[in-house]
Order: structure tokens, then sequence, then C-alpha cells
């Protein structure tokens, strides 16, 4: 074996597997990098649909209190205007 290679081929082998380590590793955190991008999209769908519905809550809850308000207008205005029909008839 020539001697200027069987020097350089430890150097030459331990090369070679740090390239085949750095592209294995960025292989890997390509993959990471894939997961962690479908489960912030997944959580972030998660947390539109919790937004709506929670929308959704608050709408059906301001619906109701604006029928409670109504029906208490509506009752206040009955005792005005029987309070009030004396006074007309008179």
């Amino acid at each position: 074996m020539n001697p200027a290679l069987a020097q350089w081929l430890p150097v030459i082998v331990m090369l070679l597997a740090i390239m085949f380590g750095l592209f294995y590793n960025n292989k890997r955190l390509d993959d990471f990098k894939d997961l962690m991008r479908a489960e912030i999209d997944k959580a972030k769908l998660e947390m539109r649909l919790e937004q709506h519905a929670s929308e959704k809550r608050i709408l059906e809850a301001m619906s109701e209190m604006k029928a409670e308000i109504r029906a208490d207008l509506q009752g206040i205005d009955r005792r005005l205007q029987r309070l009030e029909a004396p006074l007309v008839r008179s």
C-alpha cells in the first residue's frame, strides 16, 4: 500500500463518515421539521375550531340576552301604558 495513502486513509474515512452523518442528521431534522409543522397546523386548526365554537356560544348568549331585554322592555311598556291609561281617560 502506498505510504501517502495509508497516512491519509483514516482521515478520508473519517471525513466520509462525518459527511454521511451530516446528511443522515439533516434528513432526520427535515423529517422532524415536517412532523412539527403538521402538529402546529393541527393545533392551529383546533384553536380555530374552538374559537369558532366559543364565538358561536357568545352569539347565542347575546341573542338570549337580547330576547330577555326585549321581553323586559315590553313588560315595562305594558306597565307604563297601564299607569298612563287613567291619565289619558280623564
